[in-house]
C-alpha cells in the first residue's frame, strides 16, 4: 500500500528537517527544538489538526535527540 497524502506529507516535512540539519552549523544548538516546533507549525497547519501536529513535533524532536546521541 502507498503512503496517504498525510503520510507523504509527514515524510516530506522530516525530509526537509533532516536536510537543515544535515546543512547546519550547529548540530546540538539548543534552539533545534525550538525551531521544530516553529518549522512544523508553519508548513503542516493547513493539513493537520493541532494534536496531530504535536505528535509529528514529539516525533521529529525524538529523532533529532537521537541523532545527537549517536555522534
Amino acid at each position: 500500500m502507498k503512503p496517504s497524502s498525510k503520510q507523504l506529507k509527514v515524510i516530506e516535512f522530516l525530509e526537509q528537517q533532516l536536510k537543515f540539519w544535515k546543512n547546519t552549523n550547529d548540530i546540538g544548538s539548543p534552539t533545534h527544538v525550538g525551531d521544530i516546533s516553529e518549522f512544523s507549525r508553519a508548513n503542516l497547519y493547513d493539513s493537520f489538526s493541532e494534536d496531530e501536529i504535536e505528535d509529528i513535533d514529539i516525533l521529529t524532536t525524538e529523532l533529532y535527540i537521537n541523532i545527537l546521541e549517536i555522534t
